[in-house]
């Protein structure tokens, strides 16, 4: 029986990493022939990846799943970009060596041993497309995994469209009229859009990333028809390479089987079970989603105002070069006077808090 093994890579960040090994297990529950390698590029700064990444591989005796540290690569200084984006591109970008020796070693040794183990696919994600000229160069076919919306690809996919349009070199920022994106339902002006990409930095980066997009065999994204019909029909075949909506795929046991603070984790869900259906806020704006206190402020106005449960991940811009967004030190301090005691709040540990009218 031939066997078929796929190689993963991805950025290292929860929100990117999570979604590509849920979707492994799915690849080799729909069928026992495949066999995955993850590779992970490995960063002293984000503990949290690692504790994640050390929780997989300990379950990964019993799968055929396996798990690749790549060697440590020195970060680029803060003066070679002056935002994280563009950092984190570079650092990507001087991996592509040690990813070249790692495919290489696998294929020189598991698949020259096992004559019945075809490497068969390449998946990167969506800031990880240097890595196309390493399959390119392995002749490998590449394929894109893309974990965030069918929204948020054709936004990407149409920047090279909406660069065209720029004199200035500024970004996206000298548009001054509404952008008609065809995954969008609505025209939609800048501001709307990821503050990052508004930067000169992260706009360049995203361009870049984007532009590589149609280099792939396929692009596979975590989402489904019913929840995003205008979007997925808005992708024309002559424009983009074969699109496959798979999602919703979901990581169901959650942070309560590795986290550190699982604990606190499982005292929310508890919390959550009491509630009325329907009646409980989420407020996550992902690992990176740290919030200024202007920001802080506004939201919780809005919260008091809508007088509604809620559980909120609050978390301020992170302090160091690739750092996630920490804790704040003092709610108190950050949240507007009073507010605490007017949202009767029951507790709050780790950056979340549960809050009941």
């Amino acid at each position: 029986m031939t066997k078929f093994e796929v190689v993963f890579i991805t950025t290292p960040a929860i929100g990117h990493l999570v979604p590509i090994v849920e979707f492994a297990h799915h690849l080799i529950n729909c069928d026992p022939r495949f066999s995955i390698t993850i590779l992970i590029i490995t960063m002293p700064e984000r503990p949290l990846v690692n504790t994640y990444v050390q929780s997989c591989v300990a379950k990964s005796a019993s799968t055929n799943i396996k798990f690749v540290l790549l060697p440590t690569v020195d970060p680029p200084s803060p003066d070679q970009f002056q935002s994280s984006i563009g950092r984190m591109s570079l650092f990507i970008e001087r991996h592509k060596p040690h990813v070249k020796q790692a495919i290489t070693n696998l294929m020189a040794t598991e698949l020259d041993l096992d004559s019945d183990r075809r490497l068969v696919g390449f998946f990167i994600d969506l800031f990880t497309t240097p890595m196309i000229d390493v399959a390119n160069e392995l002749d490998i076919p590449c394929y894109l995994y893309f974990p965030s919306s069918a929204t948020f690809l054709g936004f990407m996919l149409h920047l090279p469209i909406l660069d065209t349009q720029l004199t200035t070199g500024t970004g996206l920022v000298e548009l001054n009229t509404e952008l008609v994106i065809p995954s969008f339902a609505n025209p939609v002006p800048p501001s709307v859009l990821p503050s990052i990409a508004l930067e000169k930095d992260g706009y360049s980066i995203f361009l870049q990333n984007a532009r590589r997009y149609v280099e792939t065999k396929g692009i596979i994204i975590n989402t489904f028809s019913e929840l995003e019909p205008h979007a997925l029909n808005s992708f024309t075949a002559s424009q983009v390479p074969p699109i496959y909506p798979i999602g919703p795929v979901l990581d169901l046991a959650g942070p309560a089987q590795w986290h550190p603070d699982r604990a606190q984790h499982e005292r929310i869900m508890r919390w959550l079970d009491d509630q009325p259906p329907s009646t409980v806020v989420f407020l996550c704006f992902g690992s990176m989603g740290g919030l200024s206190g202007s920001q802080v402020r506004e939201i919780a106005l809005g919260l008091e105002l809508a007088g509604v449960r809620f559980v909120w991940a609050l978390r301020e811009p992170p302090k160091a070069q690739f750092a996630f967004p920490d804790d704040y030190m003092s709610f108190e301090k950050v949240l507007p006077d009073g507010f605490l005691e007017r949202t009767r709040l029951d507790w709050c540990v780790g950056g979340f808090h549960k809050c009941q009218f």
